[in-house]
């Protein structure tokens, strides 16, 4: 029979445990001698001390990093969930998510990391309490709920799963977005002025729209899609004052290393109004073009085509969320911001 020491496997023992077990069996030797050296014991037990604490700290620095870690998943995780309900078509799902959003954006700013990703949210949060508004105009009538059968005698009821609500019907839909107009309206008048930021971009900015031949006033999309922010990031990727995706940025002639022009407020700038030149020239009118800008040609294309339609009001039932509130919100900025008419902004020079 192997002896237990020989039965066991040993970890290699490190400097750091090799000295704690020689200050251990120091002091004990220090005190089974017969004329105990006070001074000796004192300078183990510090030095046990000492490791004692080194210790420690290491494991409360991998404590700290792996706690931190996890909050910046589950960060992640609710700003992803965030998108995906923006590009949706359900408001209940969206209204659902904005109180722990409100509370992420007032936190995410102050963890470096996280800034970018909290100004691209804080510049989004409006849509989600108009989702909660739009929901007030316009309910759906809950369906009649069916009792389950009764489970058989000998298997215990399973737990009650909550299904996920269906999209509200293409109706409701319309009758939300309908009102959508007026009501950011309203929200916008009623909104705090500019942030800072904004008196120093906004004329740098409409001199690269104006470069472009693109009507000045369009520079307040920086508002509604960074807040003003050149560091501002989504999610998925698109970054500085426009939101301009890498592959987007890329085939407007912007690069993205070494130093990323997204960040670069005259340079996006003038790659946001080169974009929007050539989509109200695929489109025909501004809010199709902003809604492009948005959603993509792609789906606003789609959208187009399944309906038959020719103009926003046309497809913005089928569109994704955000893009129905998207446009509307674009346009009553304008209008608030530089007391102009925003469906009388000319067409590209």
């Amino acid at each position: 029979m192997a002896r237990p020491s020989e039965s066991r496997s040993h970890r290699p023992l490190d400097g750091g445990r090799r000295r704690f077990l020689a200050s251990v069996a120091a002091g004990w030797a220090a005190t089974r001698a017969r004329a105990l050296d006070w001074d000796a014991v004192g300078e183990r037990l510090a030095d046990l001390a000492d490791q004692m604490d080194a210790w420690f700290s290491a494991r409360h620095m991998e404590w700290t990093a792996q706690i931190v870690a996890e909050v910046q998943q589950h960060a992640m995780d609710l700003l992803r969930a965030a998108d995906e309900t923006l590009q949706g078509l359900s408001e209940e799902d969206m209204a659902e998510l904005e109180p722990w959003l409100r509370l992420a954006a007032d936190h995410a700013a102050e963890i470096r990391e996280f800034a970018p990703y909290a100004a691209w949210l804080r510049a989004r949060l409006d849509y989600f309490a108009a989702a909660r508004d739009a929901i007030a105009i316009a309910p759906i009538a809950p369906p009649p709920r069916a009792s389950p059968p009764p489970p058989p005698p000998w298997r215990k009821p399973a737990p009650a799963r909550r299904a996920p609500p269906p999209p509200p019907p293409e109706q409701i839909r319309r009758a939300r977005a309908e009102s959508a107009r007026a009501a950011w309206r309203r929200r916008v008048t009623a909104a705090p002025p500019p942030p800072p930021d904004a008196a120093a971009l906004v004329p740098v900015l409409k001199q690269s729209f104006r470069a472009e031949g693109i009507p000045a006033e369009l520079v307040w999309i920086a508002q509604v899609e960074s807040s003003f922010d050149p560091s501002a990031r989504s999610p998925r990727g698109a970054a500085g004052l426009f939101q301009l995706m890498p592959g987007t940025a890329k085939s407007l002639g912007l690069t993205l290393e070494p130093e990323d022009d997204r960040a670069h407020p005259q340079r996006s700038a003038r790659a946001a109004a080169r974009l929007l030149r050539q989509l109200h020239h695929r489109f025909g009118s501004w809010p199709l073009a902003l809604a492009a800008y948005n959603a993509g040609e792609g789906r606003v294309s789609a959208a187009l085509r399944s309906t038959n339609g020719a103009s926003f009001d046309d497809i913005v039932a089928v569109l994704p969320l955000e893009t129905r509130m998207y446009v509307p919100r674009v346009l009553e900025t304008i209008r608030a911001r530089e007391g102009v008419d925003p469906d009388r902004l000319p067409p590209p020079g």
